[in-house]
């Protein structure tokens, strides 16, 4: 995907393309609802809505303009916020099963320690609490506390390391 409902230049073409709506932008909603989506296999919703930096869009807002995403006909990956299991996530899927809107499957998005069990543990929580399939959209091992790529505390091994386990992982669960 490409954070946007148009695909990539470039892009090789035998890769499925998933396109998103990354904000909830009113007019573009509109537009999407007027185009066949029907040969994709699953739309996108918002980019970390969650997040001041990113998408930035308020639940009530969300749930008033998801309206447009289920008019697409195809299948639904909710927003992928940055943090899955914190209060904006929790109220928007609350929201979604108050008012019969439908979501498919759950986007989310993982970054962290190079701990398989922090990532195992997330994912496993967050599908007990939607019993949906999840799409981790993005995720990669990441150190908050280094302000430069030579802080970082995770040996490009270390982190070799974790992808390999957690790949292996997301591909067999």
């Amino acid at each position: 995907y490409a954070w946007s409902p148009v695909q990539a230049p470039n892009q090789p073409s035998d890769m499925d393309f998933l396109p998103m709506m990354w904000g909830a932008n009113e007019a573009r909603m509109q537009a999407l609802v007027e185009q066949d989506w029907t040969s994709f296999p699953r739309f996108l919703g918002y980019n970390e809505p969650d997040q001041a930096q990113q998408s930035n869009v308020p639940v009530d807002v969300a749930i008033e303009r998801w309206k447009y995403l289920e008019a697409l006909d195809v299948p639904l990956v909710s927003p992928s916020a940055a943090h899955p299991l914190r209060e904006w996530f929790a109220s928007f899927m609350e929201r979604v099963e108050d008012e019969c809107l439908r979501v498919d499957v759950i986007g989310a998005h993982w970054y962290g320690p190079p701990h398989i069990n922090d990532l195992k543990h997330k994912m496993t929580e967050l599908y007990n609490l939607y019993q949906r399939p999840i799409l981790l959209t993005e995720f990669a091992v990441a150190d908050w506390q280094a302000k430069t790529v030579s802080d970082n505390r995770y040996s490009p091994e270390v982190v070799l390391t974790f992808l390999q386990e957690a790949i292996e992982w997301l591909e067999d669960t």
